[in-house]
């Protein structure tokens, strides 16, 4: 366990919410110490898998982050071939793109015939 608490510390916890040193002895019980180690001890252990699942969380909300991305592109990517695609069917159909679209629409300028 880290920092540990010492004996001192944990009496001075129990002796303020109630425990009392009964007469004849000098200190708390054992028991009462092997209690509250094993409470901190169950409090480290469950702090520990809070913080694993929420580095597993993270780590998920980065890969679809990452996915979301890849998607984006993708999307992109598409929009490029459908606008291609629409400035070659206005060619096609005796529209005449303008100079912008053809820039826009095209990494490969169009060749008017």
């Amino acid at each position: 366990m880290k920092d540990q608490l010492s004996k001192n510390e944990i009496r001075g916890i129990f002796m303020r919410n109630g425990f009392t040193v009964k007469e004849g002895c000098e200190d708390l019980k054992d028991y009462v110490y092997a209690a509250a180690y094993d409470l901190l001890k169950a409090q480290e252990e469950r702090h520990h898998t809070i913080e694993a699942r929420l580095l597993s969380a993270e780590s998920n909300l980065q890969k679809a982050l990452g996915m979301y991305k890849i998607r984006t592109e993708l999307n992109e990517n598409q929009l490029k071939i459908i606008q291609k695609q629409t400035c070659a069917l206005a060619l096609l159909a005796g529209i005449q793109p303008t100079e912008e679209e053809v820039k826009a629409y095209s990494d490969r300028p169009i060749i008017h015939t």
